[in-house]
């Protein structure tokens, strides 16, 4: 479908629409899924716990980094994307993406779950190696992380740094394979490989 945005069978499931939905079969489909509610939930409380206020004294590198990389994470889940693609992404791309854009191009092909996701979630539209557009969902709680990201970014980022996951000190992006492997790994999943496969 237009956009790049994917069906998901989540109505009748009653699924997390959050959680990506894995193709597979018996016990590993059961694996799969548990460890991808493990890391959600390992990421949110990682990131509960890492609140940033501007002017803070007790704001350090570390606090902003690993904020920043579980709001990465938690992108990577929802919307089932190489880190590449994400990680590339400008600031500027995604404060000028609108909010609640309309969809009627596309209205058919989308489900009523999608519909509902586009209309509480910010999408934003990234440009890949290629040339072709990739889209990218985004919480309202990741949002308002990296609001708070955004107000403290100047004491840790450089002015010449364009990318929304920049890397403290430095003109890169985070590395994004190392970022989600790093947190995989953290959150004790029984097969963190497969929380870092090329598309979850």
């Amino acid at each position: 479908m237009s956009g790049g945005l994917r069906p998901d069978p989540i109505e009748s499931e009653g699924r997390d629409p959050t959680i990506p939905w894995i193709c597979n079969h018996g016990q590993k489909k059961k694996d799969i899924t548990n460890d991808l509610k493990l890391f959600k939930k390992y990421l949110s409380q990682k990131a509960s716990e890492l609140v940033l206020k501007p002017a803070d004294p007790k704001n350090d590198r570390s606090t902003y980094l690993t904020l920043l990389e579980t709001v990465f994470c938690r992108v990577i889940l929802l919307n089932r994307r190489r880190p590449g693609e994400l990680q590339r992404m400008y600031l500027h791309t995604y404060e000028t993406s609108g909010y609640k854009a309309t969809y009627e191009e596309f209205n058919d092909l989308i489900s009523p779950a999608e519909k509902i996701l586009l209309k509480h979630f910010k999408r934003v539209v990234t440009r890949a190696k290629r040339g072709r557009g990739v889209t990218f969902l985004f919480t309202l709680e990741v949002q308002d992380h990296i609001e708070q990201l955004e107000k403290c970014r100047e004491n840790f980022v450089s002015k010449d740094n364009p990318f929304l996951f920049a890397l403290p000190n430095s003109s890169s992006p985070i590395y994004g394979y190392k970022v989600l492997r790093k947190h995989a790994l953290a959150c004790s999943a029984k097969n963190p490989d497969a929380l870092t496969a090329t598309r979850l």
